[in-house]
């Protein structure tokens, strides 16, 4: 005899009412049954372990005489088989659904009726190399329809310009019977191609999900309305899913920032899966949802240093401001020898050693009872590379002007001899 076919109603009332009726149960069982709160097929399948546990149960609860109570235990074993026979068989067919299945293309009419409703929606174009393949979208609409989301591989998503520009090759087997080859899947080579791949996939399961939902639509013209009331993934917030992520990926070092990213946006979409294969909510519900609790996560933290082969930590990238503060500090500063240069060259040229003081221009003696008594400027001229000399003002005060006028007296000089 086949197995019954057990409707669950999501009233508990009626489906305990459609049990009783379908596999003729007494009240005095259907009352057990009430008073331990087991109204659901879920629970009445983990009320017992097997047929006897069920058996017993009647037993002890029903008080019939032997005569009713031997049909009536075979009734509610019929009953807890056909439950436990039906979850059964739901949880094999789900199991079976493989990756051909979702991968099968959806007709013509779906696809050009999903697209159309985008575009009445958004009136938004991409480029090819943006918009998604129909074989993604077709994906993306089967996981979605038979809440059978998956950790999609973003390195495998596939663009128009992917779909018009290269083709599937079959090899032939025998008669009537050909294979065909699988798709090299090329991983994204940097952070760039990464989220160019994010973008179509996410806009894909924008595509898929553009059917509207129960809810009144006459509201969504109100300005700030949450958009997820009324469409199964709205773009908006996949695109605010994407752009998080580019966001977040400028603050990260650049040679940890796929790596990073890609870990990041997996843990995500793993929860994204978790409560849409359990829950009842649309995809762009959960999407919204998940950002909020895992925002932190995606934070700008001070990344750790990355090693060097030879033990050495390596430079963190400098701020955008930095070589410009340098720039300045070297244009402020003056145009000055190092003291142990000046005091070199004068001890060269008059075997007296050089004032510091006098140099940066905050020598009180004025040259008399200053323990280094030479008071001139110490600058190595860019002329003729001597020392500048002159006692009219120190380094900190010398100018291109007195190394002109240097130069000068030096070519004078040369010329009367």
């Amino acid at each position: 005899m086949a197995t019954p076919t057990i409707v669950e109603n999501p009233d508990p009332a009626k489906t305990m009412k459609a049990l009783q009726s379908q596999f003729k149960l007494n009240e005095k069982v259907m009352a057990a049954f009430k008073a331990s709160k087991a109204d659901t097929l879920t629970e009445l399948r983990f009320m017992f372990a097997n047929e006897e546990e069920a058996g017993s149960y009647v037993k002890a609860v029903s008080g019939l005489a032997t005569e009713e109570l031997n049909i009536m235990v075979s009734r509610v074993r019929h009953m807890w088989h056909a439950i436990r026979q039906q979850a059964t068989v739901r949880e094999a067919c789900k199991a079976s659904v493989s990756g051909a299945d979702l991968d099968d293309m959806l007709d013509d009419k779906a696809l050009v009726d999903a697209k159309s409703a985008f575009w009445k929606r958004h009136k938004l174009r991409f480029p090819p190399e943006t918009m998604p393949a129909d074989s993604l979208v077709s994906r993306c609409s089967r996981e979605m329809s038979k809440r059978m989301l998956m950790v999609f591989n973003v390195h495998s998503a596939k663009n128009l310009k992917y779909q018009v520009t290269t083709s599937r090759k079959r090899k032939h087997l025998a008669a009537d019977l050909y294979t065909e080859q699988d798709e090299v899947v090329e991983d994204a080579r940097d952070t760039r191609e990464y989220l160019d791949k994010l973008m179509t996939y996410m806009l894909a399961l924008a595509v898929a999900g553009i059917n509207h939902t129960d809810k009144d639509q006459s509201q969504e013209a109100v300005l700030g309305a949450d958009t997820t009331c009324y469409v199964q993934v709205p773009l908006d917030v996949a695109w605010n899913y994407v752009w998080r992520a580019k966001r977040a990926a400028t603050t990260i070092p650049g040679n940890i920032r796929l790596a990073w990213l890609e870990k990041q946006d997996v843990e995500e979409r793993t929860h994204w899966v978790a409560k849409f294969r359990d829950g009842a909510d649309n995809l762009g519900t959960i999407i919204k949802e998940v950002m909020v609790t895992r925002d932190a996560h995606w934070s700008p933290v001070e990344a750790p240093r990355a090693s060097t082969r030879d033990g050495h930590a390596e430079r963190q990238p400098r701020s955008p401001n930095e070589p410009q503060r340098e720039t300045k500090r070297k244009q402020d500063a003056p145009a000055r020898a190092s003291p142990q240069q000046q005091e070199i060259k004068l001890t060269r040229m008059t075997g007296d050693k050089l004032c510091p003081a006098f140099q940066e221009g905050t020598c009180r003696t004025q040259g008399k009872g200053c323990p280094t008594v030479l008071h001139k400027c110490g600058v190595v001229t860019s002329t003729n590379g001597r020392v500048c000399g002159k006692a009219d003002h120190g380094a900190s005060k010398h100018s291109k002007a007195d190394e002109m006028s240097k130069g000068a007296k030096g070519a004078k000089g040369k010329g009367r001899r």
